[in-house]
């Protein structure tokens, strides 16, 4: 399916600094350059301070120099970030009342109380940039002393040091995970909105054109010998796929599609004279009554495949029906799937977008530079493309899912184990701009083929290999990294589905370069896809 049709416009949480935030009186102590933490302390007359609802000079401390608890932990997260003002709007300073009062709704950053501050563990090294920061290393335990906004808490280490953390480097109390479910579902990717995207003529123009894409599916689906066999097409939105079995012979074929495309699809088939062998079902697979189908299908066709392989979700939706559906002795097409990284170079895109951000027409232009990497390079670019030189190392297996066998919660996470991180030697010297993704899939079901000497068909989305409208992912570093041919690299990747926003993923990323990245520790970013 699509890549990237529905991709979010929220701000990334992992490089943007709090630089209007505010600590008390009481939270003195050094951050990790030395800088008293008490310069944070005071007034905050900014216009994003005031855009918050802030007080011009208002402060967050009580007359005794300590801050009350204003409200419950859960709180919290009804702060938000804001694409247009940053997350200097997030960590404003609030309206208080005369003894550190009450924190508006919309208000600034919670101070916790000494009974409310709590440990959280430091689940992966971060090396402070500014003054604000402090660094921390991964497992030590960190004391929370401001819930400052969404993307940063204010903490104390146990060297004594006190500064600005990122919220997704420590784990959460379970409470406060949980509250995570507080966000607003305004703007969530409900079903309808996904299912929709596919209602349209545009999405299955681009899918139609894919040629290797298409004609994978069809010499898959037209080389087994489907006569006298039951076919499902899940999401079967032309019917093109649904028509490829219907010509190879299939007996009947159930195309289910939970868009209002079905309507339309119900006249292809017409129009091809094959309204007797192919029945469209319009809604969702995991909404069909037991009586929607007369019985087992031999073979379930399904194209979900989008960015990062497993993007969009419909995944699940395939699933539900192989264990509702399909017989003991059917097959999936596809029947494996495999998702590959590589460090890769991306030199022309990081010119276009990020180095761009020097001097033009004269003028000195590299303060916007910043705010190009947190625009440009905090979630995977998923239309880009590589050539086969661009690839620096051989690439290496993430995720290999076998459709016949996976459960569903196989893909609520999967990661490389943290023994085995996945190791590369660059093949040549240059720069390394990121990690690349792309993936295979296999059709080799288990049901006859016809020409029984010839291999499975794959579909490769390989650099190299036929462009595909899935093309390929970078997920790109903030710099480039300068290696030499020989150089090794280690690399762990989790991917974990998003427990609100279930189509969506966040992409966990430690990398360590030896002789470049300090020390040879690891460092780490986390990508958003979308949400």
């Amino acid at each position: 399916m699509g890549g990237g049709y529905a991709e979010s416009r929220e701000s990334s949480q992992s490089s943007q600094n709090p630089t209007s935030a505010t600590v008390s009186a009481e939270d003195q102590g050094t951050s990790a350059n030395g800088t008293s933490s008490a310069q944070f302390s005071g007034h905050d007359d900014s216009p994003a301070a005031m855009a918050a609802g802030g007080e011009p000079g208002g402060d967050v401390v009580g007359e005794n120099g300590e801050v009350e608890s204003v409200c419950r932990i859960l709180a919290a997260t009804a702060v938000t970030d804001s694409d247009a003002v940053g997350v200097a709007e997030a960590v404003a300073v609030g309206e208080t009342g005369a003894k550190g009062g009450e924190t508006e709704a919309n208000g600034g950053p919670l101070m916790l109380g000494a009974e409310e501050r709590f440990s959280a563990r430091v689940l992966h090294r971060f090396k402070g940039t500014d003054a604000t920061h402090v660094s921390v290393r991964r497992g030590e335990e960190v004391t929370v002393h401001q819930l400052t906004s969404t993307s940063w808490w204010y903490v104390e280490t146990p060297r004594g040091e006190y500064g600005f953390v990122p919220v997704s480097y420590l784990e959460k109390p379970a409470e406060l995970q949980a509250s995570d479910e507080n966000e607003d579902t305004s703007t969530q990717w409900e079903d309808s909105q996904y299912f929709e995207s596919y209602a349209h003529a545009e999405i299955h123009n681009e899918m139609l054109s894919d040629f290797p894409r298409t004609d994978a599916y069809r010499r898959a689906i037209e080389g087994t010998a489907l006569e006298g066999k039951v076919v499902m097409d899940v999401g079967c939105g032309s019917g093109v796929l649904s028509m490829f079995a219907a010509r190879a012979g299939a007996a009947h074929v159930y195309a289910v599609e939970a868009s209002d495309l079905a309507a339309v699809t119900r006249e292809v088939v017409a129009a091809n004279g094959l309204a007797d062998r192919i029945t469209v079902i319009n809604g969702k697979v995991e909404e069909l009554a037991e009586d929607a189908l007369p019985g087992k299908v031999d073979l379930i066709i399904s194209e979900w495949m989008g960015t990062l392989l497993v993007f969009e979700g419909m995944l699940e939706s395939v699933l539900v029906a192989r264990d509702r559906w399909l017989a003991d002795d059917g097959a999936m097409f596809p029947s494996d799937a495999a998702l590959f990284f590589a460090p890769v170079r991306a030199e022309q895109y990081f010119a276009e977008k990020i180095d761009f951000w020097r001097e033009q027409f004269g003028f000195d232009f590299s303060p916007l530079r910043a705010l190009a990497v947190d625009e440009f390079l905090q979630k995977p670019r998923w239309n880009h493309v590589f050539t086969p030189e661009d690839v620096m190392a051989e690439p290496a297996l993430l995720y290999r899912p076998c459709m016949r066998t996976m459960r569903a919660q196989d893909w609520e996470a999967f990661a490389t184990p943290d023994e085995q991180p996945m190791r590369f030697v660059f093949r040549q010297a240059g720069l390394c701009h990121g990690l690349g993704s792309w993936f295979d899939v296999t059709f080799d079901g288990g049901l006859p083929r016809r020409a029984a000497s010839e291999p499975p068909v794959t579909l490769s989305c390989a650099p190299g290999q036929p462009l595909t409208h899935w093309k390929h992912d970078l997920l790109a570093f903030d710099a480039p990294v300068a290696v030499e041919a020989g150089t090794e690299m280690t690399v762990r990747v989790k991917v974990v589905r998003n427990p609100v926003y279930r189509r969506h993923l966040r992409v966990q990323v430690h990398y360590a370069i030896a002789g470049v990245t300090t020390d040879g520790e690891e460092q780490f970013k986390e990508f958003k896809v979308w949400r």
